[in-house]
């Protein structure tokens, strides 16, 4: 088998070599004030294939047949451009885009399988660019994409971020940096954290299910961060960027640089950066344990074999240390400091593309990519037992000093994706993917005894016992899918329908687990503890599941149209849900073994305006659940406990609201409006983690030539449809401000600045969904920020 594939590759790399003799140059500018326009999208219809513009606004296409080719040009802060040219040679050309100060739907989406502006796809979309991060306060891409409709932010710490979409979150989403997913612990949220967010270049989270493309666990969509692409240049260049942005909330200070150099056969683009944070402070005092420091490197290469071949390699290794968790969550005991003392991803890739194989065959994918998080928590739990005299047994006191989880999770994938063109109207994606998780982890509680005189007042002994746990079995999950997408357009192109399967076998595999593995008593190792007993047995498991989707998309006039979407989804217990073994001397959770897996349907029904000065996105959903996991209440040893479980049915409803509207020249008045529902439809109670009705309502607008405003509120309603054990939230609203320029330069130097406050009335508030549940649940008070970035390049 291995032979004919390196035989069909080989047929197609000798078939590619024929000469191509045609050339696109050309400079992509602003109408208005002539300067280059940058991250602008290039795309040659014919051949299904583009490119973007630098940071001069310079692309090129090369070796192309002589033809005549339609290109469009998009770029989501300027109209639609669409020019036809005639290659016979080489041609350079000049192209202007006339500024739009409201978004047109016209930015590059992906995570759908099909590269198509969001004004094309019926799928919900939320898109965060680069623009957006550059002029963001954020710490993490949780904060970035937080004021998306339908999305919320929710934090165990500062650093430590996690989002809902649509009242979904942690284990109901998939998190996947360039398209390889993150496969780490739900229960203390980092797994969005881990990445240098000024390497991102764009985030897309599509709202909504999600497993007919990206398999188990995609019930509540997915968030896709797409790190910068270099694109490769006409000539030899080589530039710089550095990066500063500092936070007076914290005294956080981030630094970043970026080297590349690239032609136009291969590119190395090289990146590194260093962050520190203090304790945050709140309108009531200062966020104890609230502090981290981060690290990061990466470096990614291009080269082009043939016109058409390509190979990328990816190397990223981001560090987190000292991070701290405030106020912990219901795992801790409430005066316990919780810390990461080391969090770290790694991962490195490999991807080889084939591109116009022939007129139908589009383009071949293979990519391979491994990914390793590992995860260092101490927690000192700050607690003293005193165990009166009993009999002939003195009294003493019980101190737990320190409970150290360790976790290392390890993800191998492999992923083949074929693109085709039937005809004018019809284009299909297939594939197969694998991926394997392999999880282990470990657990030491160090506990202090003192045995005391009979007046309590002396110690007479001390007895140091260290036990050794393992909290989850070493343990596998294994996926294997094969998916289909089609797309196919009718009536002129005013409709649309994109439809799709998917088919996953699911293999799970644990070891056996004895606790405890071993106990240190006073220095002395004893590996069968005369307590110790099987937690759980060696066992597998599996799962098949099918899953698909359809969507509908009908241009009622060239600036309205309407979408549906209807999707069955799954997901496969994760290997926490099903195993873990958490005990850090508060609340005991368990897993189960024979959790089955969740099965969802969801609908969805948008109806979107386009107009030049106004633009209006509104959607109502509905997401159906079987099978929905989540915590229950039981014991485990006499000890409460909270114990997973299928919980039959439950429903989540909402709608979700943007707008857009040109007031006059380029003033833009913006708002949000989401709100969700979710119901436990068996029992008839609340489901958990819910956040309320919210928005956000703003005005932009330029000052002079290069400087632009932004003003804005962001409101949240009282949320008192809770589940048991939560509490109800006061509702509150921010005022926030911040003043952000364009590029603008200086000799040979091109400058971007950034400023603003966040908060600015220093509002006292509680998130909904944050789990900061210690001695002070208050979220950030008012934060100044400064950011500035430097660029020089040889050209």
């Amino acid at each position: 088998m291995f032979y004919k594939i390196i035989l069909v590759l080989s047929i197609i790399y000798c078939g590619c070599i024929l000469s191509q003799t045609g050339r696109i140059n050309g400079i992509v500018k602003d109408e208005k004030t002539g300067l280059p326009v940058e991250d602008s999208n290039i795309f040659i219809e014919n051949l299904n294939t583009g490119t973007t513009s630098d940071k001069n606004g310079k692309f090129f296409f090369d070796d192309l047949e002589e033809a005549t080719y339609s290109i469009t040009i998009t770029h989501i802060s300027y109209l639609d451009r669409h020019i036809e040219i005639t290659v016979d040679s080489t041609e350079f050309i000049n192209i202007y885009l006339k500024p739009n100060p409201i978004s047109l739907g016209n930015v590059i989406v992906t995570s759908s399988k099909f590269e198509r502006t969001v004004r094309e796809t019926p799928t919900p979309f939320a898109i965060v660019n680069k623009e957006e991060i550059i002029n963001n306060p954020a710490i993490t891409p949780a904060d970035v994409i937080k004021n998306e409709p339908g999305i919320s932010l929710g934090r165990d710490g500062i650093w430590q971020t996690f989002v809902s979409v649509r009242g979904l979150s942690r284990s109901n989403l998939v998190y996947l940096i360039d398209g390889n997913r993150i496969e780490t612990s739900t229960e203390l949220a980092a797994g969005l954290s881990l990445i240098n967010l000024d390497n991102i270049k764009r985030i897309e989270v599509l709202k909504g299910a999600a497993s007919s493309l990206y398999g188990s666990g995609a019930t509540g969509g997915v968030i896709n961060l797409i790190t910068d692409d270099i694109s490769y240049n006409e000539n030899f260049k080589y530039g710089v960027t550095i990066s500063n942005s500092n936070r007076s909330v914290n005294k956080g200070s981030f630094g970043g640089i970026n080297l590349y150099l690239k032609n136009d056969k291969w590119f190395a683009d090289l990146s590194g950066s260093m962050e520190y944070a203090g304790n945050t402070q709140t309108p009531t005092g200062t966020l104890p344990n609230s502090q981290y420091k981060t690290k990061s490197i990466s470096l990614s290469s291009g080269f082009k074999l043939l016109p058409d071949q390509e190979i990328k390699v990816n190397y990223q290794n981001y560090d987190a240390k000292d991070a701290g968790l405030p106020g912990g969550n219901s795992l801790f005991p409430s005066p316990a400091k919780v810390t990461y003392k080391n969090a770290q991803r790694i991962l490195y890739s490999a991807e080889y593309n084939i591109k116009n194989i022939s007129t139908s065959f589009t383009g071949l994918s293979l990519k391979y990519f491994y990914q390793e998080i590992d995860r260092d928590v101490e927690n000192i739990p700050n607690t003293i037992s005193s165990i009166p005299a009993r009999g002939n047994n003195p009294p003493k006191k019980v101190m737990v000093q320190s409970v150290t989880p360790k976790g290392n999770h390890k993800t191998n994938g492999v992923q083949l994706t074929g693109n085709w063109v039937i005809g004018d109207n019809y284009f299909l994606v297939s594939g197969i993917d694998f991926w394997q998780r392999k999880l282990f982890t470990s657990r030491e509680k160090d506990v202090m005894t003192q045995i005391l005189s009979e007046d309590g007042n002396t110690v007479v002994s001390e007895v140091k016992k260290i036990t050794g746990e393992k909290p989850i079995p070493d343990a596998y999950f294994t996926s294997t899918g094969i998916f289909i997408q089609n797309e196919i357009s009718f009536l002129n192109n005013r409709m649309k329908i994109d439809f799709g399967g998917r088919f996953d076998l699911i293999n799970i595999k644990n070891d056996e687990v004895k606790n405890p593995l071993y106990e240190i008593t006073n220095g002395i190792k004893d590996e069968s503890p005369s307590n110790q007993t099987i937690i759980w047995n060696s066992g597998k498991g599996e799962n098949t599941s099918w899953s698909g989707n359809i969507g509908l998309l009908y241009k009622l006039t060239e600036e309205l149209d309407l979408t549906f979407n209807f999707a069955r989804s799954f997901r496969s217990p994760s290997l926490e849900e099903r195993f873990e073994f958490i005990d850090q001397g508060n609340i005991v959770k368990l897993g189960n073994p024979d959790l089955k897996p969740e099965e969802g349907y969801f609908f969805d029904l948008g109806n979107r305006l386009w107009g030049k000065r106004l633009t209006v996105r509104t959607n109502i959903f509905l997401n159906l659940f079987d099978n929905l996991v989540t915590e229950t209440q039981g014991e485990f040893e006499s000890r409460p406990a909270l114990i997973k479980n299928n919980i039959g049915k439950a429903r989540l409803f909402g709608f979700e609201l943007s707008s857009e509207y040109n007031l006059l020249d380029e003033m833009v008045f913006y708002n949000t409006v989401s709100y969700v529902r979710g119901e436990d439809t068996k029992n008839n109670v609340n489901l958990p983690l819910i956040p309320p009705l919210n928005g956000r309502a703003g005005l932009k607008f330029p000052l002079f030539n290069y400087l632009n405003i932004n003003l804005n509120t962001t409101f949240f309603f009282r949320q008192n449809n809770i589940s048991e054990g939560e509490k109800e939230t006061p509702g509150y609203v921010l005022l926030n401000a911040s003043i952000f320029s364009n590029k603008f330069r200086i000799g040979e130097v091109h400058f971007q600045a950034a400023a603003g406050i966040e908060n600015i009335l220093d509002k006292a508030y509680r998130d909904h969904l944050s789990t900061n549940r210690g001695l002070i649940d208050i979220e950030p008070g008012r934060n100044i920020f400064l950011k500035l970035r430097l660029m020089w390049d040889s050209e």
